[in-house]
């Protein structure tokens, strides 16, 4: 009994540490755009939405260009996309066994 108080008392701790992480994130994002001159385009605006600015948001529009890629290049060659599904099952099947 006395594990299990101290795991949640752990895990109440790291929640708190990561709500204070993102909450000081959030405070710093807010601050560096606010000082940031110049007028934005639609792009940053939109950027500044979804919290774009730093490496989460490069990653963010990276993650969402691949997206659009491998849909586009699976809708125009399904047959392909089909195959290269089968060999990575098969690749994953004998790594998996062996």
């Amino acid at each position: 009994m006395a594990k299990r108080k101290t795991l949640r008392l752990e895990v109440d701790q790291l929640r708190a540490e990561i709500a204070a992480l993102q909450a000081e994130r959030a405070s710093q994002q807010a601050s560096a755009s606010a000082t940031e001159a110049g007028p934005s385009s639609g792009s940053d605006a939109a950027a500044a939405e979804t919290g774009g600015n730093g490496e989460a948001g490069d990653l963010e529009r990276a993650i969402a260009e691949f997206t659009e890629t491998a849909e586009k290049e699976i809708a125009e060659h399904p047959a392909i996309a089909v195959g290269m599904a089968f060999l990575l099952g098969l690749l994953v099947g004998r790594l998996t066994k062996g």
